[in-house]
């Protein structure tokens, strides 16, 4: 079998602003670093990433994020029963 188109991985530059109050640095997300969690009080999901300057939580809007990369979190949460999901440690790229 011969490789006639690779698309390369998702990627996306993110600044750490942790509700106005992360530590500033520019970040190349990959799908792998994003993992689902909820809104307090509500029903709406969040796609968040994990700044490692200063360990605080970034979210990312939902229309920034290509569908098919909503899609495997979802189905990767929905099929684990978890609440919050990383990527990464299920083994997905």
């Amino acid at each position: 079998m011969q490789i006639i188109e690779n698309s390369p991985l998702w990627k996306i530059e993110k600044e750490c602003t942790s509700n106005n109050n992360g530590c500033g640095a520019i970040l190349e997300i990959e799908a792998v670093d994003i993992y689902l969690s909820y809104q307090h009080g509500s029903n709406k999901y969040l796609y968040t990433f994990r700044c490692p300057c200063c360990n605080k939580e970034t979210t990312i809007p939902e229309n920034e994020i290509p569908f098919s990369i909503r899609r495997a979190i979802l189905n990767i949460e929905q099929a684990n029963g978890l609440r919050i999901i990383n990527l990464r440690k299920l083994g997905y790229r």
